[in-house]
C-alpha cells in the first residue's frame, strides 16, 4: 500500500514554516539563527527516518515551542479566524436554506473542504481569514459525497476530526446537518496547540459545542491521530465509531498509512495544498479532495 512518508519536499516545507515561526516569535536576530540551527540539525537527523510526515512536523513544532517558550504561537490568528467564520454563519445558513437535505449536505461538504484553505502552515500561501466569506459550493463530481451520504443510513455515531480554526466553524454547520439526519456527532480536537489547529481552548471560548453533541480531546498537541503521540484510549474510542469524518491534510497523510489506520470507514475532506498530497491523491494542487474509504 502506498503511504505518505517524509520526502525531500516535506523537509523543505517543514524547515520553511518552522523557521518562519522562529523569526515571528524572537525576531530576525542572532537567537533566531541559533534556534534555526537547532531545527535544521533535528531535521537532518530525522531526514532518512521514513517516519510519517505528520510525526516529523509535530516533533519540529514542539522544538519551536520549547526553544521560544511560546506555547501557542498562533493564538491571535486562530481567534481572528474563528470570529470571522462565526460572522458568516447566518449568511451561509441563508445560502443553504430552501434546498433539500441532500443538496444542503453536498453543498456543506464542499464548503467544508473549501474552508480547509484556512491553513497557516502552508509556506507559500497567503493566510486570509476573509476566505470564509467567499466559500464555493461548486464541485464537478459528487460521487464520493454521495457515498458518504449512503453510509449515513447505518452511521448513528460519527466522530469529526477537526483541523484549522475558522474552518472548524464551517465544519460545525456540516455537523448540524448530520445531527438533523439523526447522527450523534462528536468533535475531536487537540488538547494543546499545533499551528492554527483548533484546540479545546478555542472550542470552549467560541462555544463550538453548539454545533455538536459532544467533544473529545486528543490529550496531545500532535498534528493528527499519530500512534504513540495521542492517548491509546482515544484510538480505542475512535474505533467504536460508525463513521469518521477527517478534515485536512494532516489527517489524510496519517490515517491513510497502515501504521495509523483506524477501523471504521473514514471520509476525508481536504484541499490539495501541496504537490506531495496532490500526487498521492491523483489530483492537481489546489483541487478539492473528497474520499470515502472502508
Amino acid at each position: 500500500m502506498r503511504s505518505l512518508r517524509v520526502r525531500v519536499e516535506c523537509l523543505n516545507c517543514i524547515a520553511k514554516v518552522r523557521s518562519r515561526e522562529i523569526v515571528k516569535l524572537v525576531g530576525d536576530s542572532t537567537k533566531a539563527l541559533e534556534y534555526t540551527g537547532y531545527l535544521y540539525r533535528l531535521l537532518g537527523g530525522l531526514a532518512s527516518s521514513n517516519m510519517l510526515i505528520t510525526r516529523l512536523a509535530t516533533i519540529c513544532f514542539r522544538l519551536v515551542k520549547q526553544l521560544t517558550g511560546v506555547e501557542d504561537p498562533y493564538r491571535r490568528e486562530k481567534d481572528m479566524a474563528n470570529r470571522a467564520a462565526l460572522q458568516q454563519v447566518p449568511t451561509i445558513r441563508e445560502r443553504l436554506s430552501g434546498m433539500s437535505w441532500e443538496n444542503r449536505f453536498r453543498a456543506a461538504c464542499v464548503m467544508s473542504v473549501e474552508a480547509n484553505i484556512l491553513d497557516i502552515g502552508i509556506p507559500d500561501q497567503k493566510y486570509d481569514v476573509g476566505v470564509v466569506s467567499r466559500l464555493s459550493t461548486v464541485h464537478h463530481d459528487f460521487s464520493e459525497i454521495n457515498r458518504i451520504m449512503d453510509a449515513l443510513s447505518s452511521a448513528d455515531n460519527v466522530y469529526m476530526l477537526l483541523d484549522n480554526c475558522g474552518e472548524a466553524v464551517i465544519d460545525g454547520l456540516l455537523a448540524e446537518m448530520l445531527r438533523d439526519y439523526g447522527c450523534r456527532v462528536t468533535a475531536v480536537v487537540k488538547s494543546r496547540p499545533f499551528q492554527d489547529d483548533v484546540t479545546i481552548r478555542e472550542f470552549r471560548m467560541f462555544r463550538l459545542l453548539r454545533f455538536f453533541d459532544d467533544v473529545l480531546e486528543t490529550g496531545s498537541d500532535a498534528s493528527s491521530i499519530i500512534p504513540g503521540m495521542v492517548k491509546r484510549s482515544l484510538i480505542e474510542r475512535l474505533n467504536t465509531a460508525d463513521l469518521i469524518i477527517a478534515k485536512g491534510m494532516a489527517h489524510y497523510e496519517t490515517l491513510t498509512d497502515e501504521e495509523a489506520k483506524l477501523e471504521p470507514p473514514v471520509a476525508y475532506l481536504l484541499k490539495a495544498k501541496c504537490d506531495v498530497i496532490a500526487r498521492f491523491a491523483g489530483v492537481k494542487k489546489g483541487d478539492v479532495i473528497v474520499r470515502f474509504t472502508i
